[in-house]
């Protein structure tokens, strides 16, 4: 074989892993086995793997999860100021990676997510202001807790607008498949994040803006019943003064972790003018069998080459079962209160998700059929320079093989749900502990946060947590 061939084998192999090739299961492998860990609350454990790993798992792309990661497992650990250093550095790099992402949209769209810096998932941008408000709470700065919540508030208002930015680039691409609309947000306020403004501005006396949070959250049960699909906690004497001599006590829970992200896998077959998408389902007997999604227009300068078959991945959202099924409060070994859900923060993060799913899956249809035209290309080129040869099936294989691999990245330490639980209780010192039962009404973890010298007219706000 001709210097000249070869040289071309050389340059267009590449095209088989180009793009394709990143991927995010060096990041998910460091976390095998880290529910045992959880379960122990050996956060130590879990924080030297991730900085030991941190190399090889975190790269300077992923740094928003190295932030978001440690900063969570610090603010589990107790580690309240270290947690908010992290946290802000991780909300700071949040908005200048969107910024980024934003002027790089049209050019991105070529790209797979992978290889791109990770600009951390919208309920992850949200939610880490809760826990630095709850560390402002640790280091009794009340003031820089409410200025958290707020920002929840802010992010909420911006978020239509930052989906619209990206569909706009997308449609404004001339590689686009076919022209995309924006799902609409039906996430509008967080109940937990009302809630905890409502409790400290009822400690510092403002019982008008405490009420105001109060119809908010009442709003949010009327407004997102999709996402609060639960019964809303009574509030009938949250804004009742407690008897003399009484104070009350609030605590908050944490359990389970979001939903994971794993890769759904497709086909696509190419006709000149149109991309048929497949995929592949067991049947009876154990046949495979294709079933056709849909067929979209090809509207590229260039017509596709017929025939060809390449896979995609891409990816969805899963739960993560929770094995608590009750939470119970204990002061002084007796159970003074049972906890009611605020926040099903994994729905929320689920339903945030599906606004973008559609606009990820059309990029990467669309890579992947334009990496099917190079690789023709690359083809017809080698094959003009084979001077009669046979050019290996092993290599045209390889080369329409091609994979667009899912980007699987996500923070791994974000709670499932929050339940609260408030009680009026003479003013003093109490040993309190949470209880967590299973879905069978075993016990399965006893959380003992020591004691708490309960104060009249203060913000006694404890929190608990179970990420299994």
């Amino acid at each position: 074989m001709k210097l000249k061939t070869v040289c071309i084998y050389l340059r267009i192999l590449p095209l088989a892993f180009f793009v394709g090739c990143a991927s995010s299961a060096a990041y998910k492998n460091q976390f095998i086995g880290v529910e045992d860990k959880l379960h122990l609350r050996d956060y130590e454990t879990i924080l030297a793997g991730i900085d030991e790993s941190k190399k090889s798992c975190y790269k300077e792309k992923d740094r928003i999860l190295y932030y978001l990661d440690v900063g969570l497992l610090n603010h589990f650990s107790g580690n309240w100021r270290e947690s908010n250093a992290l946290l802000e550095e991780a909300e700071r790099s949040i908005e200048s990676a969107y910024t980024r992402s934003v002027s790089r949209a049209t050019a991105s769209m070529m790209l797979n997510d992978n290889v791109l810096e990770y600009a951390g998932e919208t309920h992850e941008d949200l939610y880490l202001n809760i826990f630095k408000a709850l560390n402002y709470v640790e280091l009794n700065e009340i003031d820089s807790a409410m200025v958290e919540v707020r920002r929840i508030g802010n992010k909420l208002n911006m978020l239509e607008d930052k989906n619209a930015k990206f569909v706009q680039k997308y449609n404004q691409s001339k590689y686009r498949s076919k022209q995309f609309e924006s799902g609409r947000v039906r996430f509008h306020d967080s109940a937990l994040a009302r809630y905890l403004s409502m409790i400290m501005y009822r400690a510092n006396g403002s019982y008008d803006d405490a009420k105001i949070d109060l119809e908010r959250i009442k709003r949010v049960w009327r407004t997102s019943g999709h996402i609060y699909t639960f019964r809303m906690p009574s509030f009938a004497t949250v804004l009742m003064p407690s008897p003399d001599g009484y104070a009350k006590l609030n605590v908050i829970s944490f359990i389970g972790r979001l939903p994971d992200k794993l890769a759904r896998t497709l086909y696509i077959r190419t006709q000149p003018r149109s991309i048929t998408i497949t995929a592949t389902q067991q049947t009876d007997y154990n046949r495979n069998q294709v079933k056709v999604l849909e067929v979209i227009p090809w509207r590229g300068s260039e017509p596709l080459p017929p025939g060809m078959q390449m896979k995609f991945q891409i990816p969805y959202m899963k739960m993560r079962a929770s094995r608590v099924g009750s939470i119970r409060l204990m002061l002084n070994n007796h159970e003074l209160g049972r906890f009611s859900t605020i926040e099903s923060m994994d729905k929320v993060s689920y339903e945030i998700f599906k606004i973008k799913e559609p606009l990820i899956y059309l990029k990467t249809v669309m890579r992947t059929a334009l990496k099917s035209i190079a690789c023709a290309a690359a083809v017809k080129e080698l094959q003009s320079h084979s001077d009669g040869q046979k050019i290996p099936p092993e290599l045209i294989e390889l080369m329409f093989a091609v994979t667009e691999n899912a980007d699987l990245r996500v923070s791994q330490f974000f709670p499932a749900s929050a339940a609260i639980c408030e009680i009026d209780v003479p003013i003093g010192p109490y040993n309190v502990s949470v209880v967590y039962y299973d879905h069978n009404g075993i016990k399965i973890f006893t959380d003992n946060l020591g004691c708490i010298n309960v104060k009249a007219r203060k913000l006694n706000l404890l929190e608990s947590h179970y990420l299994n």
